[in-house]
């Protein structure tokens, strides 16, 4: 994913049988936080998520981590 401000780069698997990530025994990214300019916006990265097969573990919704909206990818 890549606009004039930001570029976020992940890797693929390069094994026939990759495994599921487990948070509790392997390094990786918890989370990145986005801040986008209004709901429009975040719905529009929701939607180029979604066409690029990323898996969204929560949709936008109101949450206590953040004034508007949080998702968990």
């Amino acid at each position: 994913m890549k606009d004039d401000a930001l570029m976020i780069a992940l890797w693929k698997t390069q094994t026939g049988n990759p495994v599921n990530f487990d948070r509790k025994t392997n390094v990786g990214l918890h989370h990145l936080a986005l801040r986008v300019n209004n709901k429009e916006a975040l719905y529009d990265l929701l939607d180029v998520l979604k066409a690029n097969q990323i898996e969204i573990e929560f949709e936008p919704t109101p949450g206590r981590w953040a004034i508007n909206a949080h998702d968990v990818l």
